[in-house]
């Protein structure tokens, strides 16, 4: 998924389960705090939580 995708269908502060790698379990509740943005290596959004700035392919939507 691409930012302007990303952005538009997840407004600032939605919230989401964070989870490192697709194939373990459970993770974290974060929210976003910024617009995601594109860069070489993908789709990054930043969240309140450590790590901070993640790939959009590790969120799931909360709820």
């Amino acid at each position: 998924m691409d930012a302007e995708t990303f952005n538009k269908a997840h407004p600032i502060g939605t919230v989401f389960i964070h989870t490192a790698h697709p194939a373990l379990r459970g993770g974290h509740t974060v929210r976003t705090v910024a617009k995601a943005q594109d860069f070489n290596c993908g789709c990054v959004v930043e969240i309140n939580r450590e790590p901070y700035f993640v790939k959009v392919e590790t969120l799931r939507k909360a709820g």
